[in-house]
């Protein structure tokens, strides 16, 4: 259920997990139980809408070198130490807003399915999932929680999910951290 408009968003911090609850948002739980166990049963998965990971932990994270990914087999181009450091937004636990739905009728459980098998070292030269890749190279992700939102049908998915990256990035001066556009 959406609670809030888009427009709404300007009143928002969509930094917090508390506000993305409040805001609608439902918390799938931690993805190594997705990754163990796959996505659950659960009815909002078979929507379009958009989705966020975070990271609860609010010690500065490591990140693996990018041989070491290379190793693991689940990023397909690696960035530097150097480069993940300086995307890294201190203090903030939502790493990534995604969306489902943005040029298909795509549901966020294929979408999500796409992201899992990526994590698992499943990927082609351009994915499943490339985006927010980079989460992958931080130590731990297996930790993030995956929260969802159901936005309705195209073209709101991609309307919503920009509308969360330029909240934030006016919220923190950068967008979250495996996004690389809004």
């Amino acid at each position: 259920m959406i609670k809030n408009s888009i427009q709404e968003l300007v009143n928002i911090d969509v930094r917090t997990r508390q506000n993305l609850l409040e805001l609608g948002f439902l918390s799938l739980g931690c993805w190594r139980n997705i990754l163990d166990r796959g996505l659950p049963k659960e009815p909002l998965l078979k929507n379009q809408g958009v989705y966020t990971i975070l990271r609860n932990d609010p010690t500065n994270p490591v990140f693996y070198k990018p041989v070491e990914v290379q190793r693991i087999g689940n990023v397909i181009k690696p960035l530097s130490i150097c480069l993940l450091q300086t995307r890294w937004v201190t203090g903030v636990p939502v790493l990534y807003f995604g969306a489902a739905g943005i040029r298909s009728n795509r549901t966020l459980r294929q979408r999500l399915n796409d992201m899992r098998r990526h994590c698992l070292g499943e990927t082609t030269r351009n994915g499943p999932h490339r985006g927010g890749e980079m989460l992958w190279q931080v130590q731990g992700y297996k930790e993030f929680e995956l929260m969802i939102m159901r936005t309705g049908e195209h073209p709101l998915p991609r309307a919503w999910e920009c509308a969360l990256n330029n909240r934030f990035l006016v919220l923190c001066g950068k967008l979250p951290f495996a996004n690389c556009q809004s």
